[in-house]
């Protein structure tokens, strides 16, 4: 993470936690300690899962406080980034669509965002390569060596209709390469993921 990143996300917590100590009210207070142990959990002791609860209940309780709507989804989508999952452009996209009067939080999310979708436009680049170097290498009789590269294409995307493509391209390997119990398994892995 970028330097800019860190000292945004230091004053993003620093806001925070005066904005949660100087409100009044029972509900306020019981937001701030919510908050401070979430980011306690996000940032000291690496739990991230319990993190999320916790902005998720914090979510719950201030339905129509937007500041904290927007911070707690930012955080919310650093769990999710940190954990490596889709959950946290979900999460970023929520804060632009829903709290564009939150500069601070809208610019961090419009950030993280761009890198998002740049790694994922990267990984789908070096997928789409591995999978086209398994073509060359099936072309070639080397099913073996195509497999390698298949599973490269898949671990780089999974979920994705390359990953499926990559899957059946080691089906048919396995196929040509005389392996028939394993083509077998693959393409039933491969339906069973794929029913439609």
């Amino acid at each position: 993470m970028k330097t800019s990143s860190k000292t945004f996300i230091f004053l993003l917590v620093l806001s925070g936690c005066i904005l949660f100590s100087s409100a009044p009210g029972h509900a306020q207070t019981e937001t701030g300690e919510l908050f401070e142990k979430a980011l306690y959990m996000e940032e000291v002791k690496g739990e991230l899962q319990q993190a999320i609860d916790l902005y998720l209940k914090i979510l719950k309780l201030n339905p129509s406080d937007r500041q904290v709507a927007a911070k707690s989804l930012v955080h919310l989508g650093m769990c999710y980034e940190k954990m490596g999952q889709q959950q946290a452009r979900e999460m970023y996209s929520d804060v632009i669509d829903r709290y564009p009067q939150q500069t601070d939080e809208v610019a961090f999310a419009k950030e993280r965002l761009s890198y998002l979708n740049a790694h994922a436009a990267n990984l789908q680049k070096l997928a789409e390569q591995h999978l086209k170097k398994g073509n060359e290498l099936f072309s070639q009789w080397e099913y073996e060596l195509a497999i390698e590269e298949y599973r490269k294409a898949m671990e780089l995307n999974p979920n994705s209709l390359l990953a499926s493509n990559a899957k059946y391209c080691i089906g048919q390997s396995w196929f040509r390469a005389g392996k028939h119990d394993l083509a077998l398994e693959t393409f039933q892995k491969l339906m069973e993921e794929n029913p439609e």
